[in-house]
């Protein structure tokens, strides 16, 4: 795996692993990675590195420098350094809010600009009402919203891809397992727990309810109708895990069929262990599977 800092390639021994990771949540790619301490690693907090094989530019949120050396190479401690790195164009919606943003009759691209964040969203949608508070988070108020709208958001390579569940699940898939190789999730349990229905009242002032043919926790929307409300039940259930080689370009948002049954990717973690501290070298692929419910 590629990772520049400062516009400069980091040499291959000194990268320990790396994981990017792709997920169907408003800030879709993310970067762990280790580094061998060395004048071209050095990071801190807000700069900038391009990783993957899309050459994404993440941002740094967080670091951890391990003080507590162990090894010696030559006359070189054997120090590491780690960071967590969020992609750029969506990272100003994962901070908390110093100002209010409340819009009305709006789209998702405009809501991101407004929170801090320049991506731009293809299949845009039209949203009525949008408010993050003071000291809250826009990534969460943007949960709610695809939430609201029954769909998810998912990077592309180039762009943040707006789509909705069903077409989600429609699209043709990038992988077919024949023989069923995965680590099966199942609890209905877990689900009625996790999975509430949601309810409202319409201008009249009667009851409007959304998917409640199960015995859920019920949750209380104002100013819903019944679509809204129905779209809030219909969600990605967890059902498989999946390891496979190193396939970076098998991502969140994209489909495979597992014996002819189509699973949605909603976590994908591209794993590369260079195997320099002596752990031995590694690269997989881990896949989380969801099927609509």
């Amino acid at each position: 795996m590629d990772i520049s800092i400062g516009g400069k390639l980091v040499r291959g021994d000194l990268i320990v692993s790396a994981v990017i990771r792709s997920t169907l949540e408003p800030i879709p790619l993310t970067l762990e990675c280790t580094l061998r301490v060395d004048d071209s690693t050095a990071v801190k907090e807000g700069d900038t590195v391009i990783a993957g094989r899309d050459n994404v530019e993440f941002q740094v949120i967080k670091t951890h420098d391990n003080n507590n050396v162990s090894a010696v190479q030559g006359t070189r401690p054997y120090a590491t350094s780690s960071f967590i790195a969020a992609i750029k164009t969506c990272a100003g919606v994962c901070f908390q809010r110093q100002t209010a943003v409340i819009m009305s009759s709006t789209s998702l691209s405009a809501i991101y600009r407004a929170c801090g964040a320049g991506v731009q969203v293809n299949a845009d949608f039209a949203i009525d009402r949008f408010a993050c508070y003071t000291g809250s988070v826009p990534s969460f108020a943007i949960a709610q919203v695809l939430q609201e709208e029954g769909g998810v958001v998912f990077w592309t390579g180039q762009q943040l891809k707006f789509i909705r569940l069903d077409d989600l699940m429609k699209q043709t898939p990038v992988k077919k397992l024949v023989t069923d190789t995965t680590t099966d999730l199942q609890s209905s349990f877990l689900q009625r727990h996790e999975v509430p229905f949601f309810y409202s009242t319409d201008d009249t002032g009667n009851f409007a309810f959304g998917n409640r043919t199960k015995t859920r926790a019920a949750f209380y929307m104002p100013r819903q109708d019944a679509r809204t409300l129905a779209n809030m039940t219909k969600v990605l259930i967890m059902r498989k895990q999946f390891k496979s080689p190193y396939a970076p370009a098998i991502n969140a948002g994209q489909v495979i069929t597992v014996v002819d049954t189509p699973f949605a990717i909603v976590t994908a973690a591209h794993v590369y262990q260079t195997g320099t501290d002596g752990s031995g070298a590694n690269a997989y692929s881990k896949l989380w599977l969801g099927s609509l419910q």
